[in-house]
């Protein structure tokens, strides 16, 4: 089971599991005070964060809401995303504000992404190249045209990867995306394919390795599941101990089923979150899973190439070994001068388990929100948000 540290009380706030990095934005957002009236720009503040609060876990992709010039370069406002999200779930587009719903599945790889930059750290990286080097970085602008063939998903000039690897070229203080990581959840190979391209052929030649996760839900075996009698038994006891109000009239039918006695819950409690927490059933929740990693390269005629094989690493046991990670991957080739006696020959061999040990505790917390999202639903009339692909 992973930390319950690193997940919020039971509350909808629990939605924000990933992405968070600081204070939950229900501690931001002011409470309504028909007495006082807002400043303009602390009025639409809370507006875009409760937008954001709503779309948060709702699997839609991401949401683009229009902000003011205004609020856009307010710092205050800058300094409580920075404050509250990961840099990579959030970027601007001119007077739009781009959320995307980093999902727990999804965050396994960039979790994995920060474990091995640990290691680069200790174990292959100078003191200097530490320096110029770190994780993350922003959306990168891409400067040529599409990629043709296969997918459904929508290209863009802008996008931005589920982890990378940053550096900042020491003479000019550019910084330079080098390593991009991309999970794609039961979406299809040929749009994950795609994005790999897009990352190698049309960022001017920065991105030097694309690190893939194709990560497939069985949705068919998951429906047959909630139609069992198992699953209502499950579901019911779930709802007689930690069911709102909302969620129990929803599913009354169910009420008859529990097994467990009614008895009164605090559930805005991090005890009730961690019971909670151990007795959602991860396979009542989330299909079988299945995962495997591909790294993608530039040939010598400029083409991409896959490095080594695809690697099968979910379920165990794992099929295959993952290809190194190279320094001249990280540090851009036209940087290896800026570092003397640089070693163009070192390289990191990674290990899969960090990898099925992030995804596993991504498939539970993936559950638990699903649970969660049923047995704990918002007020019907809490308001909705349109949502953008």
């Amino acid at each position: 089971m992973s930390s319950p540290a690193a997940m919020p009380t039971l509350t909808k706030a629990s939605n924000f599991v990933t992405p968070l990095v600081g204070a939950s934005l229900d501690s931001i957002i002011k409470p309504s005070d028909n007495n006082h009236v807002l400043p303009p720009d602390e009025q639409e503040q809370d507006q875009v964060l409760k937008k954001i609060r709503s779309f948060w876990g709702s699997g839609s992709g991401k949401l683009r809401i229009q902000v003011s010039d205004s609020l856009r370069t307010s710092k205050k406002f800058r300094q409580v995303l920075k404050e509250t999200l990961l840099p990579n779930a959030y970027w601007f587009e001119l007077d739009l504000l781009v959320i995307r719903d980093m999902r727990p599945v999804h965050g396994s790889l960039a979790r994995f992404a920060g474990e091995c930059h640990q290691r680069l750290k200790q174990q292959m990286l100078t003191s200097e190249e530490r320096d110029c080097v770190y994780l993350g970085g922003s959306d990168v602008t891409f400067l040529q045209g599409m990629i043709p063939g296969l997918g459904k998903k929508p290209q863009t000039y802008r996008k931005a990867p589920d982890q990378s690897y940053t550096m900042t070229n020491p003479q000019t203080g550019v910084r330079i995306q080098t390593v991009m990581f991309e999970a794609g959840f039961s979406e299809s190979y040929h749009d994950l394919a795609r994005d790999m391209k897009h990352w190698l052929l049309n960022s001017s030649g920065r991105v030097q390795l694309v690190v893939l996760a194709n990560i497939q839900e069985d949705r068919r075996t998951l429906i047959t599941q909630q139609k069992t009698e198992e699953f209502k038994d499950n579901m019911a006891n779930l709802l007689i101990e930690f069911g709102n109000t909302y969620g129990k009239a929803n599913h009354a039918d169910l009420l008859e089923r529990a097994t467990k006695a009614c008895t009164k819950q605090e559930t805005n409690t991090m005890a009730a979150y961690e019971k909670c927490y151990q007795e959602v059933k991860t396979d009542d929740w989330v299909g079988p899973i299945t995962a495997a990693l591909e790294f993608w390269e530039l040939d010598d005629s400029s083409e991409p190439h896959k490095r080594g094989e695809t690697v099968h690493v979910f379920p165990g046991p794992v099929v295959g070994s993952l290809p190194p990670i190279y320094i001249s991957d990280i540090i851009h080739p036209r940087c290896h001068e800026s570092f003397p006696s640089f070693d163009s020959s070192r390289r990191l061999d990674l290990d899969p388990c960090g990898f099925v040990k992030a995804l596993t505790d991504g498939i539970k917390d993936l559950a638990v929100i699903r649970a969660h999202d049923l047995i704990w639903p918002d007020p019907p009339d809490k308001g909705d948000y349109d949502f953008e692909e």
